[in-house]
Order: structure tokens, then sequence, then C-alpha cells
């Protein structure tokens, strides 16, 4: 009985201890920030195009930036989402001289809005090929400009026009149109 106890403590006592070193590790592998998700999706863009009808409130479109500028009738919130302040219909137009698109709203009493082909249309009209291509890049580009200031002047004319033309029509009284800035 003594030999097989002397077998057991044999390997105890022994003088040659192997020590095994283990190093874990001390990152995980895989990475879990290369595998996140992201954010939940915004869903931005038109919600109501061109020529649909809205109602005070209905958001139009919800856009990161001013890509968009507010037109009439519409409101822009905080995060810039474009929505109806009126009942009418949607309307995207563009400003020619300020190089902006504007979304609306035409409740029946506006004049039409051009779109910015129609005013690039307009614009590349009235420029004359032959009197352009002679002059310099920064003569053509004080050409081009003028040329925008004209078109947007006979548009606000043609605006005033129309709107005198609709307070005098048959059914309504007549009266002139004064300046009240000064009151």
């Amino acid at each position: 009985m003594l030999s097989v106890l002397n077998l057991f403590k044999q390997p105890l006592i022994s003088n040659s201890i192997n020590f095994n070193q283990v190093r874990f590790a001390s990152k995980k592998a895989g990475g879990s920030t290369s595998n996140y998700r992201g954010k939940n999706p915004k869903y931005r863009g038109f919600k109501k195009l061109q020529g649909a009808m809205v109602e005070p409130g209905n958001i139009i479109l919800r856009q990161k930036g001013t890509k968009w500028h507010p037109g009439t009738d519409v409101g822009m919130g905080k995060d810039f989402t474009i929505f109806a302040l009126v009942k009418g219909r949607v309307m995207i137009h563009y400003d020619l001289a300020r190089q902006r698109r504007f979304v609306s709203v035409d409740d029946g009493t506006r004049d039409k809005f051009y779109s910015r082909v129609e005013l690039k249309r307009k614009l590349g009209e009235s420029i004359d090929p032959s009197h352009y291509l002679t002059l310099s890049a920064k003569e053509r580009y004080d050409y081009v400009m003028k040329k925008v200031a004209d078109l947007t002047k006979s548009m606000e004319q043609e605006k005033a026009e129309n709107l005198k033309e609709k307070l005098t029509q048959q059914g309504r009284r007549r009266f002139l149109l004064k300046d009240l800035t000064l009151l």
C-alpha cells in the first residue's frame, strides 16, 4: 500500500516543475464596431410631387439642408422639412437670378411659376450667339448676368400687369394700386 502512495507522491514532490504560460485575448476577435449597422433610415425626399393637392400641415418634402427652399404658402421646420400652410397644389419652380429651387403651394390665386428648364430656355432664347461667341470669359459672364437681370425684370413687370388685370376684372370694383409702404 505504501508503494502505491509513493507512486502518487513522487510527481508532486518532483524538482522539475513545468509552467505553461497562457495569454488570454485582450481584444475581442472580429471587432464589434466594424459590424455596427448604422442609424435608422430617415426616409427623405418628396412626399407630395408637382401638382399634388395638399392641406395645411401636410409634409411636402423632407431633406437634409436647404437643397430646396420654401416659397409662397409653405413653411420650413427645424429639420428643413417643407410643409404646406394653405390648401392648394404643390408647385416646384426655379429662381434664375438667385439660382435656387423653390417649393410653393398655389391656392389658385398665384401667377404661373416657371420651372428651371423653362427659365433656362427663355434665357437661351434671349442670348445672341454671334455676339456671345466674340466675348472673353469675363465678358460672357457679365453678358449672361445682365440678360438674367433683364429677364427677371420683365417677368416682374409681367406679374404686375397680370395682377392689375386680375384686380380690375369685371365684377370687381376698379381701384388704383397705391404704394402703402410709407403709411
